[in-house]
């Protein structure tokens, strides 16, 4: 499994770091691990995660609605 710092994973989803900490608390994103230096380390996976919710807040979706999604997908 690979893991990827936050500021990597922000740069790849077009998304700041700030906005990823938040999707994390609200649990739209896996948590991520902390790596020996405290750093925040996603799966690669992670990337199209929040690729897909950037693009349903394109289209209108709320995070609400965007999270009834994703709990739909993993059902």
């Amino acid at each position: 499994m690979r893991w990827l710092p936050i500021g990597h994973i922000a740069r790849e989803a077009g998304i700041s770091v700030a906005t990823i900490r938040y999707y994390e608390r609200q649990g739209l994103v896996e948590e991520a691990i902390r790596g020996a230096n405290g750093f925040r380390l996603f799966k690669h996976e992670a990337i199209a995660r929040l690729q897909q919710i950037k693009q349903s807040k394109t289209r209108g979706l709320s995070l609400a609605q965007i999270r009834d999604l994703l709990v739909e997908e993993l059902t």
